[in-house]
């Protein structure tokens, strides 16, 4: 089972609070495990900010907006990244257990089902995130107010 899990927390301002840092600290794995037992790839990044050691962040989201296949990361680059930046506005991560490849695919709807995990932010209003584990489903609800879970039903 699939289930799509749509986190909308905001503040009296109605600004989205959770962070992505705070998003994966949820996952059901110490940050070792989520390091080395997932592999992870974004495939899109709208931010601003600076990252660490004064890179800019224009160029790496083009190279990850540009790329045909995706860009490989890492847990500590992403949570590093959360910490860095003063906004994600759009976001689109991957993450699968084990060693298989991630490929660029057609539809969400083709991620969802072929991985793990995926982490969707929309213009800085709400997380979209697909998972078969029901353990982070779990933690997502009790860690944030504003959450509802649905099963995904393939077309």
């Amino acid at each position: 089972m699939i289930d799509l899990v749509e986190i909308h927390d905001g503040d009296e301002r109605n600004v989205l609070e959770p962070k992505l840092a705070d998003i994966l600290s949820c996952l059901p794995l110490t940050p070792k495990e989520a390091d080395s037992l997932l592999n992870w790839k974004l495939f899109f990044l709208g931010a601003n900010g600076v990252l660490r050691g004064e890179k800019a962040i224009i160029p790496l989201s083009e190279e990850i907006n540009n790329s045909i296949n995706g860009f490989n990361t890492t847990y500590p680059s992403l949570m590093e990244m959360s910490e860095d930046l003063n906004q994600i506005i759009d976001l689109f991560l991957v993450a699968n257990l084990g060693n298989e490849e991630i490929n660029k695919q057609e539809t969400d709807e083709d991620f969802y089902e072929l991985y793990d995990y995926t982490f969707e932010l929309f213009d800085s209003s709400y997380w979209i995130i697909s998972c078969k584990d029901i353990k982070y489903v779990e933690a997502l609800r009790k860690k944030f107010r504003d959450v509802s879970v649905r099963e995904y039903i393939p077309y």
